[in-house]
């Protein structure tokens, strides 16, 4: 469970508010200046994506938010959850944009004069999902297809299935 001072910390950027600490031109500012363990004032601020604090020995984790940039300085419990969070969203993201691409190209087919197509799933990101496997090699009537990628797809990385154009 992420910590609630973490999750204020990450729900703050993702809302645009304003970090607690400046950072110099060219580099990205900070959601917090203090250790997430100890609260002691960090001086200087860690650049790498891991630092001990200076007062209590713990390992502080340096996450980026890839909305707005915003260093977050985390526990290592709280930046696995985060980190978890981030690939989810950039996966949600791919899988969203995909389902577009693949309705666009189903136009396609149709227009081509294709009538059916047959869901192919690659293996590019290790095993596919059980959604995904359960449509894998199955031919459709191009208006019957269905949405890719499937409800439930769980692929790690996101969807990998595509349509290939048959008769």
């Amino acid at each position: 469970m992420l910590s609630p001072a973490a999750l204020a910390l990450i729900l703050d950027a993702a809302d645009g508010i304003a970090p607690a600490a400046s950072a110099p031109a060219g580099e990205r500012p900070y959601a917090t200046v203090t250790c997430p363990y100890c609260s002691s004032n960090l001086d200087p601020l860690p650049k790498a994506s891991k630092k001990k604090c200076p007062s209590c020995s713990q390992t502080i984790h340096i996450v980026i938010d890839p909305v707005d940039g915003i260093r977050l300085l985390l526990t290592e419990a709280d930046a696995k959850i985060a980190k978890a969070l981030i690939e989810a969203d950039r996966i949600k993201a791919t899988n969203a944009s995909m389902a577009v691409d693949a309705r666009d190209e189903l136009r396609g087919y149709v227009a081509d004069g294709w009538a059916a197509v047959e869901v192919q799933v690659e293996l590019y990101d290790g095993e596919p999902c059980a959604a995904c496997r359960a449509l894998a090699g199955i031919k459709f009537p191009i208006r019957e297809a269905p949405k890719i990628p499937p409800a439930g797809c769980a692929c790690p990385g996101g969807c990998d299935c595509s349509y290939d154009p048959t008769d």
